[in-house]
C-alpha cells in the first residue's frame, strides 16, 4: 500500500522528529509532504533537497485570481478591471491578500463607486505579520457585528488545539 501524508505547518524540527518514525522508509511510490514557514525545518527534514518555495503572483495573475474570487463564473467590466488593478498593485503578489480582498468585493455592490471606496480604505503599507493581520481583519471588519464577538471567542482557544463544540456554543450563548 502506498500513501501519501501533508503536514501542514511545521515550524519545530522537534515536531518532524516525532512523526518521521511513524513513516516506513523505502516504500515506492509513497510520499510524506511537510509545509513551513520556517526554511531550517525543510532542510533539516530533507538535507538533500532544496525547499520549494512559493512565488508572488505576477500582476495579471493576481487580478485572475482576484476576478476569480470577486466575480465568479463572469467577466470583469473595465471600470472594475481599472480599480482591481490598482488593488493588486498594491498587494504585491501575496496570494492570502488577493483572496481575502476578493472574497470580501464578492459580498459587495458591483459598482465602481463601491470598489473605489473600499481601495481608499484599505490601510496598505504594512509589513509581514502586521501585513497578514491586517489583510485578515478586512474579513472580520466586514462580519456583521453579531458575528464579530463569536469569531473573537476562537481567539481564547491556543493554536492547533481542539475546541470542544459544546464550550464553543456556551461562550457564544452567553455572549
Amino acid at each position: 500500500m502506498r500513501y501519501l501524508v501533508v503536514l501542514d505547518d511545521i515550524w519545530e524540527t522537534k515536531v518532524w522528529d516525532s512523526f518521521q518514525s511513524a513513516f516506513p522508509s523505502g516504500k515506492m511510490g509513497s510520499k510524506v509532504m511537510l509545509t513551513t514557514r520556517n526554511k531550517e525545518v525543510a532542510l533539516y527534514a530533507y538535507p538533500t533537497s532544496e525547499p520549494l518555495e512559493p512565488r508572488f503572483l505576477t500582476q495579471d495573475e493576481s487580478l485572475e485570481l482576484f476576478r476569480k474570487k470577486a466575480l465568479p463564473g463572469t467577466d470583469m467590466p473595465c471600470d472594475l478591471e481599472k480599480i482591481g488593478r490598482e488593488m493588486m498593485a498594491k498587494y504585491d503578489g501575496l496570494p492570502l491578500a488577493v483572496v481575502v480582498l476578493g472574497g470580501l468585493l464578492s459580498t459587495k455592490r458591483k459598482t465602481s463607486e463601491e470598489w473605489r471606496r473600499v481601495l481608499q480604505n484599505i490601510t496598505w503599507r504594512l509589513i509581514d505579520q502586521d501585513r497578514i493581520s491586517a489583510i485578515l481583519a478586512l474579513s472580520y471588519n466586514d462580519l456583521p457585528f453579531y458575528l464579530k464577538s463569536c469569531f473573537l471567542h476562537l481567539g481564547l482557544f491556543p493554536e492547533d488545539s481542539s475546541i470542544s463544540k459544546i464550550k464553543l456554543i456556551h461562550l457564544w450563548v452567553a455572549e
